[in-house]
């Protein structure tokens, strides 16, 4: 368990090791950073763990930080 400080736009990826075994962590930083759409984003990172040969399950799930203060 660990905490830290986020600021409005930035993006937590909670996923499997099924991802983190078979993408390297700037292989996952690229696709994320590239991708807006957080859905699109999540099937990219799952379908680069596959094509590297991901034989377990490959779960993802990412979390945009949005600044309420402001309404966006």
């Amino acid at each position: 368990m660990f905490s830290a400080a986020l600021e409005p736009g930035d993006v937590v990826l909670l996923t499997t090791d099924g991802l983190t075994r078979y993408a390297d962590a700037e292989a996952i930083a690229k696709i994320i950073l590239t991708n807006s759409d957080l859905q699109q984003a999540c099937q990219m990172l799952i379908d680069t763990a596959k094509e590297q040969g991901a034989a377990d399950n490959v779960t993802c799930l990412l979390l945009r930080f949005l600044d309420m203060s402001t309404g966006g």
